[in-house]
């Protein structure tokens, strides 16, 4: 039997998108599929690139096509017309389109090669940002590509509904597969690890892995704290891992705030293991979020998740269950529970199982992969 043919295109190849996009590639099934992945390296980051050695050494067609995250008329006409030409001398069966730009270049190539099987998955990307400019001009683009032709994947049900409601794509065009990750073996000397970081066997780590963007929250977070009205545990530690444009501010507010005992700074963390293995509690103060890689991150650990209640995350997050969840008025209660759980560990321990269990019921690679074959075939062979 002849393998389908398999065009796949992003303009994002860093944190959670890549890390979907990079999965899905190596986990796809060869002997079914020849897959050829477009990708820009503008903003690749360190382990994309790496990546780029895995995806060759899986067969995987390479094709490095530039293009720019911000509007730029110019470029993405450039961009468009390489896009174009690539789909014609493919030929391929089903093209799969990952994030905003790519999205929009690559919905209109295929339109004007005359294709129309095609799925994309916009990872949150410009529906976070429906109420900003660029945002509102994204949202413009959206709903005139979204044709009869286009199929939706949404990470999660809230994802699905915003299509729904924002954009009125028919539930037959609509489909729900959630990002995943497999379990790890979280059997570690973590005392030696914690002392290999510098912190004490004793002290109670707290884990925020985000970059350093307004949706993030590291501000509003930092903010309530003035609102805690008992004294934080001396014992814990809260570790800051990420980069980003709010950094400087961030750092300041610390300062400021006079938590430098408290929150620390650990930079862009490319291997996030040993930071998830040790930490005993993760947190994540997000204004708006689709399905974060982080928080499956932490569950593939079997840690507890403290989360605001935005988005998807109560997809993800059980209250009371494997973490809680926290409206974003009421950030001074998160504190209160990292107090509270700094001396309640055995609580932890049972909500850190919990989130094992769930991740590997409902966010599991393999069911990441099956599903996206699912929908290839569907759209190939009953279309």
């Amino acid at each position: 039997m002849n393998r389908l043919k398999i065009l796949m295109v992003t303009e994002t190849a860093s944190g959670g998108g890549r890390k979907h996009i990079v999965d899905l590639l190596l986990g796809l099934d060869k002997s079914r599929y020849d897959i050829t992945f477009v990708y820009s390296a503008r903003r690749a980051d360190s382990t994309f690139i790496k990546n780029l050695d895995e995806l060759k050494a899986a067969n995987i067609n390479l094709v490095e096509l530039f293009m720019e995250r911000e509007l730029k008329p110019a470029a993405d006409f450039r961009s468009f017309l390489e896009l174009h030409k690539i789909i014609k001398k493919i030929k391929p069966d089903i093209i799969h389109l990952h994030a905003a730009k790519a999205g929009a270049l690559g919905r209109l190539a295929a339109f004007l090669a005359g294709y129309k099987k095609i799925i994309y998955n916009p990872h949150g990307g410009s529906f976070h940002k429906f109420n900003d400019r660029l945002g509102f001009i994204y949202f413009l683009v959206e709903k005139l590509l979204a044709t009869r032709n286009i199929h939706f994947v949404g990470v999660s049900e809230f994802a699905c509904n915003q299509f729904e409601e924002t954009l009125h794509i028919r539930k037959d065009r609509n489909h729900l597969i959630y990002n995943g990750v497999d379990l790890k073996d979280s059997r570690n000397d973590e005392n030696a690890i914690r002392l290999k970081s510098g912190f004490n066997k004793d002290d109670f780590l707290v884990l925020l892995p985000a970059l350093f963007y307004p949706e993030k929250g590291h501000l509003n977070f930092l903010d309530s704290f003035s609102q805690l009205n008992e004294e934080l545990n001396p014992k814990i530690k809260i570790l800051f891992a990420g980069n980003g444009p709010l950094e400087e501010k961030i750092k300041q507010k610390v300062n400021d705030l006079k938590l430098q005992n408290i929150i620390f700074f650990l930079g862009f963390v490319q291997e996030m293991e040993t930071y998830f293995r040790t930490a005993d509690l993760v947190i994540l103060p997000s204004l708006k979020e689709f399905l974060p890689y982080a928080i499956l991150e932490a569950m593939s650990y079997c840690k507890p998740v403290l989360s605001t209640d935005t988005g998807s995350i109560n997809e993800m997050i059980q209250h009371k269950i494997n973490g809680e969840l926290f409206s974003l008025n009421d950030l001074s209660s998160l504190w209160k529970r990292i107090n509270y759980f700094s001396d309640h560990p055995e609580e932890l321990k049972q909500m850190g199982n919990n989130s094992g269990n769930i991740l590997k019921d409902k966010f599991s690679i393999a069911g990441m992969i099956g599903k996206t074959e699912e929908l290839y075939d569907k759209l190939f062979y009953t279309s």
